[in-house]
């Protein structure tokens, strides 16, 4: 714990400072609650953050549903552009696969 209070001490004030003379103001740190949490959770990534501005790595994006979700479009689009339902649907429901899917943005329907 000594260690970080000497490193926040010369993040603040530098290595030559002393924070009472008078000559010499002490540059402030401003701390949110969720950098105090950063803190508690792992005091070298809040040195990081706050001596050299390098930020956590974020939490693990959900790669597992992002490959079903691509195999299942890749599936789809197959049939899509025969103009067929898939064989799993085919006599189950009546109706055909959008031909023209838009790849990014929401669908509109217009009755």
């Amino acid at each position: 714990m000594g260690q970080y209070k000497e490193d926040l001490f010369e993040a603040a004030y530098g290595k030559s400072q002393h924070p009472y003379q008078k000559e010499n103001a002490p540059k402030l740190i401003s701390l949110s609650p969720s950098s105090l949490n950063l803190f508690l959770q792992c005091p070298r990534c809040f040195w990081l953050y706050l001596n050299k501005k390098i930020k956590r790595p974020g939490p693990p994006v959900a790669t597992i549903a992002m490959g079903l979700d691509r195999v299942i479009k890749n599936y789809f689009d197959q049939y899509r552009s025969k103009n067929i339902l898939p064989p799993f649907l085919n006599g189950k429901i009546p109706g055909k696969l959008i031909t023209n899917l838009p790849r990014k943005g929401w669908l509109d329907f217009i009755d």
